[in-house]
């Protein structure tokens, strides 16, 4: 698990990576939910290396809540570029 937290706080930090297929007028918010995103991981990786089980769930789950949200920005631009939405 933390090997996936480390590749998931690389990938995070490739703003470019992360924003491609971003709407423009998302992008904003997507930069934001990264910014968050990147302390978030730092709090699980801390709670994986100290092994506590209850602060791991917690932080996995708020990584994955902010995750979930980019995602659904994602897909509304690929929504928007194939006409199905909008």
């Amino acid at each position: 698990m933390a090997a996936n937290v480390r590749a998931a706080q690389g990938l995070a930090e490739s703003r470019s990576k992360m924003l491609e297929g971003v709407p423009l007028d998302t992008q904003p918010d997507v930069t934001a939910l990264l910014e968050e995103l990147a302390p978030r991981l730092e709090r699980l990786q801390f709670a994986i290396d100290r092994q506590d089980a209850d602060k791991t769930s917690q932080a996995t789950q708020r990584c994955l809540a902010t995750v979930a949200e980019i995602e659904l920005l994602q897909v509304r631009g690929d929504a928007v570029r194939e006409g199905a939405c909008g």
